[in-house]
């Protein structure tokens, strides 16, 4: 049997020589074979994320403050910016929106009309409007839980049933302006008008002169409202002018004009069905707000 030390007898040294330069030849080919696949490894390739992978949920706030419209949030491109910045000015003008929105290709829409949007934040006194997902939240006050209500279904109507609405909406503390419950309860009285007209009826006169009497200190918001009958621009116009008629009547009565802002809801939020006269009637009224 042979074995290295056979081979590298005196007797055999040529062989000795051959063995020993092809074991150094295979170990040098081996030794380089694993530095060259160390320096060449293959390294799995991973696909990059698309933005569609990486897009995010709705995040968009329309907040009203110090009368100005505050627009804050991503949205996906600089014709979504403009569409939006567009319909908002429409409404309030382009001296009172404050544009902070910025553009990131990850972001998702809002997907609601825009329109619609801001004409029911404008006509309905909301404060803010913050989009986050599919939430809604809605801040700002009304002047009962009736009307809370009804905007919380505005909304819902305007965002569709993919949107859950978070209903914020406070309700305005009548007895910060009434010196005693019973004008706590004149306050709460529904001074109407007849249908199409912003002139006071004898009956709303005489609740009027009842409320002069309790609103001895604070300033409140007098705010009018309207039915459905007619369209929606007319009935703003007409809200508008009967809080006005209010706000002039109590000025004859003694109250201090700058302690009174006059607003108008237009048919933004009824109290009653438009379905019947009678509730068409208790729709068009005059409401007091406390202001801070």
């Amino acid at each position: 049997m042979l074995n290295y030390h056979n081979c590298c007898e005196p007797a055999r040294p040529a062989w000795c020589n051959w063995v020993r330069w092809i074991v150094a030849a295979i170990l040098l080919l081996l030794l380089l074979r694993g530095c060259w696949m160390q320096k060449h490894e293959v390294v799995p390739t991973v696909a990059p994320t698309t933005a569609a992978e990486t897009a995010h949920g709705v995040s968009f706030t329309s907040e009203l403050k110090d009368g100005h419209l505050i627009l804050t949030g991503a949205v996906k491109d600089q014709a979504t910016k403009d569409a939006i910045i567009q319909a908002a000015t429409a409404q309030y003008g382009a001296d009172h929106v404050t544009d902070q929105l910025t553009i990131d290709a990850a972001a998702s829409n809002p997907s609601m009309d825009l329109g619609k949007l801001f004409a029911w934040q404008k006509s309905a006194g909301i404060t803010g409007i913050a989009i986050h997902d599919k939430t809604v939240l809605l801040t700002g006050t009304v002047t009962d839980d009736i009307a809370k209500v009804a905007q919380g279904q505005v909304a819902q109507d305007l965002f569709g049933a993919a949107y859950r609405i978070d209903n914020q909406l406070q309700i305005a503390v009548v007895s910060n302006m009434a010196k005693d419950s019973a004008c706590e309860e004149t306050l709460k009285s529904s001074i109407e008008f007849a249908s199409g007209q912003s002139v006071l009826a004898a009956k709303g006169k005489e609740i009027l002169d009842q409320v002069s009497t309790c609103l001895k200190e604070g300033r409140f918001e007098v705010a009018g409202h309207t039915d459905n009958q007619g369209n929606a621009p007319s009935n703003q116009t007409l809200s508008e002018a009967r809080a006005a008629s209010v706000v002039a009547y109590l000025t004859r009565k003694g109250i201090a004009a700058d302690r009174m802002v006059a607003k108008g809801y237009g048919q933004s939020q009824p109290i009653a069905s438009n379905d019947t006269a009678e509730g068409r009637q208790q729709n068009r009224r005059i409401t007091f707000v406390a202001l801070p």
